[in-house]
């Protein structure tokens, strides 16, 4: 059995502005907090205790920053690059940067249902076997593009 997707094979996954949002503002306050450590101990501490504390003082700051700012430069990448579905020769494909993540046979498939959560939101496949897939960031739209493709398993 050959399907495709009518006129376009492929669905693509979307970051919604609610969800950067949250990682910029939440990425922002890790970041600053790591700053913080790092500006105050240099500022405040004696020279005598940052030759002791200093370099994990730089580590944890710096850690904090990277922990705070690498979600955000993630999904603006993901932005750039999206994660796509394709439904070919009965086989769903789920693609991340262009490479297979997960193909799962369309008999395979039991229901589909979205969660519509504006900072998790994305398709959830329950399959045959109990097991289900969270395929994260891919909007409504997309899901019922999916849902009419294959419309007895929603």
């Amino acid at each position: 059995m050959h399907r495709t997707l009518a006129g376009n094979n492929m669905l693509k996954s979307s970051i919604s502005s609610a969800r950067m949002r949250h990682s910029l503002l939440r990425g922002t306050a890790y970041a600053a907090l790591g700053l913080c450590i790092i500006i105050l101990g240099g500022v405040f501490l004696p020279p005598e205790d940052l030759q002791i504390i200093g370099f994990p003082l730089y580590i944890v700051g710096g850690g904090l920053i990277t922990y705070g700012l690498l979600p955000y430069r993630k999904l603006t990448l993901l932005e750039k690059n999206p994660s796509t579905l394709t439904i070919d020769r009965g086989y769903l494909t789920w693609r991340r940067h262009n490479k297979p993540l997960v193909s799962i046979p369309a008999q395979d498939i039991k229901s589909f249902s979205y969660n519509s959560d504006p900072l998790h939101y994305g398709i959830h496949i329950s399959l045959t076997t109990g097991r289900y897939i969270v395929m994260p960031y891919f909007s409504k739209h997309t899901y019922d593009r999916l849902v009419q493709e294959y419309p007895c398993r929603t």
